[in-house]
């Protein structure tokens, strides 16, 4: 891996830090599996990885920062979360609000990004019915592109 690369994961490591530092909180009555009272980020992943379905891991972040940005996530969540609900059926889904998990996940989460070469936020990953990483969409998406991916993974 080059030193850009690592330079790459290190930032997005200390981004993810940070910006559970700067928020602070969590929201125990979350509907996403990234936060609350009884969720454990090893415990999702865990399973997802045992599955035999393919999955989606949804990796991104409740912005509540400047305007463009809050604006940003907020289209960015809303697509992701209707991506996942269209295809609860065929594939596990996780979505990972990094801005509101407890401190005792934060390793997991890094630990998960290094090991599926997720290096940004936000990011969505498509892992294979063996368990594998199959592809890492970073930053903005082509919702029809995405969908065509995934319709191909399960045909």
């Amino acid at each position: 891996m080059g030193k850009r690369n690592i330079s790459i994961i290190i930032g997005v490591l200390v981004l993810v830090l940070g910006l559970f530092v700067a928020k602070g909180i969590f929201k125990p009555d979350s509907k996403d599996a990234s936060g609350g009272k009884n969720f454990e980020l090893k415990i999702a992943y865990e399973k997802i990885k045992s599955s035999e379905k393919p999955s989606i891991i949804i990796f991104s972040y409740d912005a509540d920062c400047c305007p463009s940005t809050k604006q940003f996530f907020n289209e960015y969540n809303k697509k992701a979360r209707q991506l996942m609900k269209d295809y609860e059926k065929q594939f596990e889904t996780l979505f990972i609000n990094t801005g509101i998990l407890e401190e005792k996940d934060q390793q997991v989460l890094i630990n998960i990004a290094k090991e599926n070469g997720v290096s940004r936020l936000p990011s969505i990953l498509l892992r294979d019915s063996t368990g594998k990483p199959f592809k890492v969409i970073e930053g903005p998406f082509d919702d029809a592109e995405v969908r065509k991916i995934m319709d191909g993974m399960v045909e």
